[in-house]
């Protein structure tokens, strides 16, 4: 009875919380709609005009810094544009966006080759079978995007998580342990298969991701009693969910057993949206060196004031750009299977920026 009690109090604890964070957002919502609406209409075109003003302002000044010190920027990491734009270089100084790019191609057939085999195993068999072999369709695509070796080290890392922190001593704190371990020996060049910096980075990122699926089930499984090794499996090499976005294993549970249908209106507007912007910032990049100049400090020091400031602010709305497309394509490609995808945990604003 003490405990049903104890239990009960905490239930209501936390749905009372979760009650004035709603009330305390919707209170916060209604001040700012308020306050937008007092605003005279000659007063709001002003400052529109104004903002864009110095949008405009500040793309100019770095166009101007780009033009005037390429020949400096050109010996650092550039690449031949697009055909139609002539001899035209692309600033490829950002490794994020420039990794996303050069695998973008094999990353959407990837997706397409995920979501039509879902699509067809989950009108063909039961939901169980479905799970197992959709799992193992995922795990033959992580091995095409992040190579053999790469794929198999998560593996034997996860399974030794698994034996040790689920099966034998189940306690959350080792899984912390063991996955910070795991981390400081492979991210001090313990595994040399890197042929170039795009493969360490690949592997980098890929360790982590994997590490913090390991532990979340790892933390779900000692909470509840929970030792099903095929859940582990499909949650770690479900192949949106693998290297971009952070979702938590009791999240993943739940998406999985609550699934609508899809709505093809929504998704081919955000598909012609995310088609826009990536093609739109790589456009940019062979007009605007912004993050050639970022790395430069030789000539940061000769810009003037203006165009330093423009440099940080330009940087920071290709920085939008570049995560709505980064984030973006993987959250695109989880929506056709989970309606309702949580914003991660760890990335909640890189990953909102997608669905602005």
């Amino acid at each position: 009875m003490h405990l049903q009690d104890s239990s009960l109090g905490h239930c209501i604890y936390h749905r009372t919380l979760m009650a004035k964070k709603v009330s305390f957002a919707n209170t916060v919502l209604k001040v700012a709609k308020v306050e937008n609406d007092e605003l005279p209409i000659w007063e709001i075109i002003l400052s529109f005009a104004i903002w864009i003003s110095n949008i405009i302002y500040a793309f100019y000044n770095v166009y101007r810094a780009s033009i005037t010190y390429k020949n400096q920027l050109y010996i650092g990491n550039f690449e031949p544009g697009w055909s139609i734009l002539g001899r035209i270089m692309r600033d490829s100084t950002d490794i994020e966006w420039k990794h996303f790019r050069n695998r973008l191609c094999k990353l959407v057939c990837c997706f397409v080759i995920h979501l039509a085999f879902r699509s067809i195993l989950d009108y063909t068999f039961q939901q169980k079978i479905t799970r197992i072999f959709g799992s193992i369709i995922d795990f033959v695509l992580l091995v095409t995007i992040h190579g053999f070796y790469a794929i198999w080290i998560q593996v034997i890392n996860g399974l030794l998580l698994y034996l040790i922190c689920i099966k034998l001593i189940r306690r959350e704190i080792v899984a912390w342990i063991l996955a910070g371990g795991f981390f400081y020996c492979f991210s001090n060049d313990w595994y040399g298969g890197f042929n170039d910096d795009f493969e360490r980075y690949d592997f980098q990122v890929l360790l982590s991701y994997k590490l913090l699926q390991f532990v979340s089930f790892a933390s779900y499984a000692c909470n509840t009693c929970n030792q099903n090794l095929s859940a582990f499996f499909q949650y770690c090499t479900y192949f949106p969910y693998s290297s971009i976005l952070i979702v938590n294993y009791a999240d993943f549970k739940e998406q999985l057993d609550n699934r609508p249908g899809i709505d093809f209106k929504k998704c081919s507007f955000i598909a012609l949206r995310l088609i826009f912007w990536v093609c739109f910032l790589d456009f940019l990049l062979h007009f605007f060196y912004v993050h050639s100049l970022m790395v430069r400090i030789d000539i940061l020091k000769m810009v003037s004031v203006p165009e330093m400031c423009s440099i940080g602010y330009v940087t920071g709305q290709i920085f939008h750009m570049k995560y709505f497309g980064v984030y973006g394509a993987d959250r695109y490609g989880a929506s056709f299977a989970f309606r309702g995808v949580y914003s991660p945990c760890s990335i909640f604003w890189c990953t909102e920026w997608y669905v602005l």
